[in-house]
Formats: C-alpha cells, sequence, structure tokens
C-alpha cells in the first residue's frame, strides 16, 4: 500500500539503500472479537504516515488515518483495515507533497556538503560510495543535479585510473 501511495504521487524508487522512506506505524484503537460462528475480529486502527530521511532521522512530513477492519481472526482484520486505506486521500497526497518539497529543500541547501562528502569518499578510493551519493541527487534539483554529475565524471574517472593502476601492476607482476 505504501508503494502505491508513493508511486501514485510521484515520489516512487526501488533503491534498496534509498535515503528517504515512507513508512507507517499502525496502533490499535479499538478490537473487538465479535462471538459467532464464526466470530470475527473487528479493528479500529490509527494508522500514522511519515516522510523522513532513514539516515539523518529527520522527518518531513506525517499525517494519520483512522480505519477500520474486519476479518476471521486478526491478520485478516488488519488486511481489511490496510485496503481501507486510499491511495490518493487529499491528506496522504498533501502529506507527500510536503515531503517532496522538503526533500528537494534538502538537496539544494546541502548540494556543497553532499558534493564535498563524495569527494572525500572518492579521495578514500570508495567509489561506489561516492557514485551512489552522487546519483541521487535527484533531477528536480536542477543545479545540484548538474553540479553532482559533473562531481561523478571526475569520480569515475578516477576509479577507472585506480583500476588501471591495479591492473597494470598485476600484468607486470
Amino acid at each position: 500500500k505504501l508503494r502505491q501511495m508513493a508511486v501514485a504521487n510521484g515520489l516512487g524508487n526501488d533503491n534498496e539503500g534509498a535515503r528517504f522512506l515512507l513508512y507507517g506505524k499502525p496502533m490499535v484503537i479499538n478490537k473487538v472479537i465479535q462471538p459467532g460462528a464464526p466470530s470475527m475480529t473487528v479493528l479500529e486502527l490509527e494508522v500514522s504516515l511519515f516522510v523522513g530521511d532513514g539516515i539523518d532521522g529527520t522527518l518531513f512530513s506525517t499525517t494519520s488515518k483512522t480505519v477500520k477492519g474486519v476479518g476471521e481472526n486478526e491478520t485478516k482484520a488488519y488486511i481489511n483495515a490496510f485496503k481501507n486505506i486510499q491511495v490518493k486521500d487529499s491528506e496522504i497526497t498533501e502529506m507527500l507533497e510536503t515531503g517532496k518539497t522538503r526533500i528537494i529543500e534538502y538537496y539544494n541547501s546541502n548540494c556543497d556538503f553532499i558534493i564535498q562528502k563524495a569527494m572525500a569518499l572518492s579521495g578514500q578510493e570508495k567509489y561506489d560510495a561516492a557514485l551512489a551519493q552522487l546519483a541521487a541527487v535527484p533531477t528536480v534539483c536542477a543545479k545540484c543535479h548538474e553540479f553532482a554529475s559533473e562531481a561523478a565524471a571526475s569520480v569515475y574517472k578516477s576509479k577507472l585510473d585506480r583500476d588501471c593502476r591495479i591492473s597494470m601492476a598485476k600484468a607486470k607482476a
């Protein structure tokens, strides 16, 4: 459901190491087990949704929805409750837009730091980590993305030069 929300609102990303996260936390408000055959479990949940930085722990936006679910057991009641969360709900869309805006602000205000950190990683010959950091800058942050792309070209050239030196040393040996 969270992936559907992200994709429907232009935030979809399948990167395993993505810095920014959309996550949810359900809290049971009320739980009733209806007697009878079969007995039914009724759950009322408050589901809090968050957009945040998974590395720094910064929270960019949040909202919460109350949903109900009914099922033959607690698991099915949870599943049915989550199905009642609408992907294009106006509050969720607004929360995701706020999160997206703050993520863009993050990159625009921290661009120099991001590039300096990547160059420091490159200096330590951690080229893949440096390239991953530079590649994470979204294209909507035009100036920062341009600077990151230029820095990525330099880091990649350094990586190739190191790989070449290693291959030459092996060949000579």
